[in-house]
């Protein structure tokens, strides 16, 4: 049963499989012996397998490890990375072609200005809430940075890089622009249940004539 539901979880996840996989419990049998347990653990794996409406994340984020008390004392902020990923990679997380002819050639460090250019505020839409618009284009000031500093630049290693971009969260800002739209169920363990099923039907076959 263990072994189909980490086999559904990679057929029906992308870049959440190894998060939802890490955090299938091992197998409890009881005293008898006749009965097993395998428990699914962590928020985001079960909110992935049940589903889950949308919701705000800013006051987690403002209860972070990273998050700062302002100046003047009154709220808090925090800054969240995102990481992008390039073209033809995870759907969720690639940056459109557009942006990345221009953010591959940027020099290390280097900061992505869209402003005055024919890109400026491109995907102003938040990819997190349908109920926000964003004030500049979500890939405004984007880095580029190797993934392996110190790697001979013409290696493998020393080619890869990776994109990230940063936005600001505060008390003060708008009430809808840290809503997450939430999570569709994806029912992996009925999945699981019925390849279970199947497959311990072929086992007593292939018991019973053997």
């Amino acid at each position: 049963m263990r072994q189909e539901w980490i086999r559904a979880a990679r057929s029906s996840l992308s870049r959440t499989a190894a998060e939802y996989i890490r955090n299938i419990g091992p197998i409890v049998t009881s005293n008898s012996g006749r009965t097993a347990i395998i428990k699914l653990f962590g928020w985001l794996p079960n909110a992935l397998e049940e589903g889950k409406g949308s919701f705000d994340l800013k006051p987690g984020l403002l209860k972070g490890p990273n998050a700062k008390r302002s100046e003047s004392g009154a709220g808090y902020y925090n800054t969240i990375p995102f990481s992008h990923t390039t073209p033809g990679t995870a759907p969720v997380t690639a940056m459109p072609t557009p942006i990345y002819r221009m953010a591959k050639n940027m020099p290390k460090n280097q900061a992505l200005r869209l402003t005055g250019t024919a890109l400026e505020g491109y995907g102003q839409r938040s990819k997190i809430s349908t109920h926000y618009t964003w004030k500049t284009s979500p890939y405004e000031g984007m880095v580029r940075r190797r993934m392996f500093e110190g790697m001979p630049t013409q290696s493998p290693a020393g080619r890869l890089h990776n994109y990230k971009t940063f936005r600001r969260v505060s008390s003060k800002s708008d009430p809808n622009s840290w809503i997450h739209p939430g999570f569709r169920a994806h029912d992996i363990m009925d999945r699981a249940a019925e390849a279970t099923d199947r497959r311990f039907g072929e086992i007593v076959e292939s018991m019973v004539t053997a």
